[in-house]
């Protein structure tokens, strides 16, 4: 048995979270497709790289994971991968160890986004 830590997330081999896990990238990038899907914009493929955090192979290695699992199309996040991203254990536990804080970090990026597409900012629910 590992020694226990104080980290407040872990794996699923119990082993705590960092930065750069294949779970925490998967999660930030699910998040932000799937919040730019409810916000009425497409996802940004860079945009998603930038909040991914890590370096570009990984990050491509995340993305073809999640495009042969199902989780994401060549546009946006699917049902598989809202319901993955909604239901699995290790997402909850990647979504505790970001902590509230995400959630702006998303916000901001699908503002990003809309403004990337339109090529001008335009105020959240405001119609194209």
């Amino acid at each position: 048995m590992g020694k226990a830590t104080n980290h407040p997330a872990t794996t699923a081999s119990n082993m705590p979270l960092s930065e750069d896990d294949f779970d925490v990238i998967v999660f930030k990038i699910l998040s932000y497709a799937y919040a730019c899907v409810r916000g009425d914009v497409l996802p940004y493929h860079e945009k998603a790289y930038e909040i991914a955090g890590c370096n570009f192979t990984y990050f491509k290695a995340a993305t073809l994971s999640m495009l042969n699992d199902g989780f994401i199309n060549e546009e946006c996040i699917t049902q598989t991968g809202a319901t993955y991203l909604r239901d699995d254990n290790n997402m909850a536990k990647v979504k505790s160890f970001l902590g509230g804080a995400w959630d702006s970090v998303v916000d901001d990026a699908v503002q990003a986004t809309r403004c990337i597409k339109r090529n001008k900012c335009v105020p959240s629910g405001e119609k194209r």
